[in-house]
Parts: structure tokens; C-alpha cells; sequence
């Protein structure tokens, strides 16, 4: 109020969706967007900025909460997300088996079969008194993470066309999605955008960046706007 600076209300979600941009990288519309992160697992449809359609989300828990929990049954403290991927690199993701939800709407996702299923496994390997599982468990759940949002994204670009693929949120810091990501946008024929790894996750650049494109788009917004922690994005 004093320096007379406007006030831009943004949603977190949307900075996160927009951070290759705020790169400085283009992105080719319309886009696939997996937003995918701690509290998050979306998939949804960029026609342009503020204009996107929903496609299906998760049911229950979120990637990056299942790696957490996961995470933290293996020893690995919170946020276990990277600590898990860096494990998952040197195990056997055949060793285990683990599920992969199918719903009915073919777009949404559910992790919280996968957490439990993660538990019972830990708690009888740890009765069986196995020896060096830790590695291989670790890639067998990264696996099937990775497995249920690839099956996912095959079927949103083989139902409608896109230009571009985008990973968004902390989980897109995950080499073995970033690898399946790279596969399915080669056969699909599109371009895949995922942000450096230090934008992957919760950052100040995405949020100005946001906040000076809605300043040009629609203007400021009033100093009593609410905060709201449920917003939607679409």
C-alpha cells in the first residue's frame, strides 16, 4: 500500500503448471499436464492460460504423500521423495510385486491400495527376517507409482490431441518418471517440458512469474481477497 505496488491472489497449482514458462521456455498449447506432487495428482488440459479442463485426479492419497509414508517405512526422512528415487536406483523392482489401481473413470488415480500393500510387505519381509530388501522394495514401489501416472498419460494422448506433455510439482523430479515421461512423449509425437530440478518443486520464481501474468491479464486483485487453501484450478 505505501509503495502503491497491485496485489495479484495466485494459485499455488497454476504456478507450479506454468514453471517451464517461467523459465523462459515456450509451451506449445494445447498442453498435457500431470501435476503431480505431495498434496496433488492431476491430470488436466491447457488450453491457455486460465483456461484448463479437468481430467481426473486422484481418489484418495497423492503420489507424493504414498512416497512419503513409503518413505518413512524405510527410514528415510521426510520429504522421502528424493531419498526413495536415489534408493529405488540400486535395487531389483522385480523382486516385489505391488498393485496398480484401475478405476472407472480411466483418468483418476488412487495411491492408498499402494501404501497399504507397502505396509503388509514391509511388515512380512521384516518377519521373514529378509536381508538386503530395502534397495529392491524401494524400486518395486517407485515402479509401480511411475507405471499407474505413465498408463494414465498413454490414455488422456491417445483420446484427444496434444502438442505438448508437461510434468509439474515436486514429484516430476523423479528420474524414472522423467524417463517414462520421455518415452511416451517420443511415441506420441509430442514435446515433453519439465522444469529444472530446483523449479520441480515449491519455489518464489513460478509465483511472480504468475503473479505478474495475471497483473497483465486481468489485473490486481483487492487487499481483502481471502486466502483459500482448498482453490481449485479448474
Amino acid at each position: 500500500v505505501a509503495c502503491d505496488i497491485p496485489f495479484a491472489g495466485v494459485n499455488h497449482l497454476e504456478g507450479h503448471l506454468w514453471s517451464t514458462v517461467a523459465e523462459g521456455k515456450d509451451l506449445p498449447l494445447p498442453a498435457l499436464a500431470l501435476l503431480v506432487s505431495g498434496g496433488h495428482t492431476e491430470l488436466i488440459r491447457v488450453n491457455g492460460f486460465g483456461r484448463y479442463t479437468f481430467l481426473g485426479g486422484t481418489v484418495d492419497d497423492a503420489a507424493g504423500e504414498a512416497f512419503d509414508k513409503v518413505g518413512g517405512l524405510l527410514g528415510i526422512d521426510y520429504p522421502a521423495g528424493a531419498g526413495v528415487s536415489r534408493l529405488a536406483e540400486q535395487g531389483d523392482p522385480n523382486r516385489f510385486q505391488m498393485p496398480i489401481a484401475q478405476l472407472n473413470n480411466p483418468f483418476d488415480f488412487s495411491f492408498s491400495g499402494l501404501k497399504t500393500a507397502a505396509l503388509r510387505s514391509i511388515t512380512e519381509i521384516k518377519e521373514k527376517k529378509l536381508t538386503n530388501w530395502e534397495a529392491d522394495f524401494a524400486a518395486a514401489f517407485q515402479e509401480a507409482v511411475v507405471v499407474q501416472l505413465a498408463i494414465r498419460l498413454d490414455r488422456a494422448l491417445e483420446n484427444e490431441e496434444y502438442q505438448s506433455l508437461v510434468l509439474a510439482g515436486g514429484v516430476a523430479a523423479n528420474n524414472a518418471l522423467r524417463k517414462k515421461a520421455t518415452s511416451i512423449a517420443e511415441r506420441h509425437g509430442v514435446g515433453l517440458h519439465v522444469p529444472s530440478l530446483e523449479y520441480c518443486t515449491d519455489n518464489g520464481g513460478m509465483i511472480a512469474w504468475l503473479g505478474w501474468k495475471q497483473l497483465k491479464v486481468r489485473g490486481a486483485d483487492t487487499l481483502d481477497t481471502p486466502a483459500d487453501p482448498n482453490l481449485s484450478l479448474v
